[in-house]
């Protein structure tokens, strides 16, 4: 743990899971870290003093997706084999999985929490997002990739944020393609509000032509408080909207 402002090393915790760790996600409150490792188990530590407060149950597999909703109190896991659990996080010391999904259809590359309409977002390598209802525990919808709104959109999705407080979420896919698109259940849901490609300038040998070459967006956040989009595409680039 840095201090962001001077950049000094407050804490160094060794070897908090006894493995490698390959998912982590802190609280909104910066008090908690969730740390997921390649044997599938999940161990909550105050940041603090790195003291571990409780396990949540794991997967069998390792893994690679972690998410953390304060407002809804749920953790969420997701490991290499396409299992999701949604963890109750009400408790300081204890936790149960409220729901378990295995997802079928692609590789689930990216999972974001949408507290306004408690929604579980999920994007898959075929281009397709599945919305999952948290609060009544099941799928809402699917937002397939032959939908007009994603027109040429068929790769895979790469990353996902939602705008907190707010009905859109902003998704990215492998051809550079990022978009603002409007949730469910919202009557407008899938209606694309915004899009743009990710493209970096790139000046070919013996040729003074500047081509603008399409990125893929791997990763992405928003800064609900200045109004920012973040994201960082596969060449290095973060950028800022």
């Amino acid at each position: 743990m840095w201090n962001i402002f001077t950049g000094k090393l407050n804490q160094v915790y060794e070897d908090p899971v006894n493995n490698e760790i390959t998912a982590l996600t802190i609280d909104e409150n910066m008090k908690r870290a969730f740390l997921g490792d390649n044997s599938g188990h999940i161990k909550n530590l105050n940041m603090k003093n790195g003291k571990l407060l409780k396990e949540l149950e794991p997967h069998l597999v390792e893994v690679n997706m972690l998410a953390h909703s304060l407002a809804l109190n749920i953790v969420v896991s997701c490991s290499i084999d396409n299992v999701i659990k949604i963890h109750d996080d009400s408790e300081l010391t204890e936790s149960e999985v409220k729901k378990e999904l295995f997802i079928q259809n692609g590789q689930v590359k990216c999972i974001a929490i949408c507290e306004k309409y408690a929604r579980l977002a999920i994007g898959l390598s075929t281009g397709l997002i599945k919305f999952y209802d948290i609060e009544h525990f099941r799928y809402d919808s699917d937002l397939h990739n032959d939908d007009p709104n994603l027109k040429n959109f068929n790769e895979e999705v790469t990353c996902l944020a939602p705008l907190q407080g707010t009905e859109i979420i902003f998704f990215g896919n492998g051809n550079g393609d990022c978009k603002f698109m409007v949730i469910p259940p919202s009557q407008m849901k899938f209606e694309v509000i915004s899009s743009f490609c990710n493209t970096n300038k790139k000046i070919e040998k013996g040729i003074e032509e500047i081509n603008e070459t399409p990125t893929p967006v791997l990763c992405c956040d928003y800064d609900m408080e200045r109004k920012l989009m973040f994201i960082g595409d596969q060449i290095g680039f973060i950028k800022c909207y």
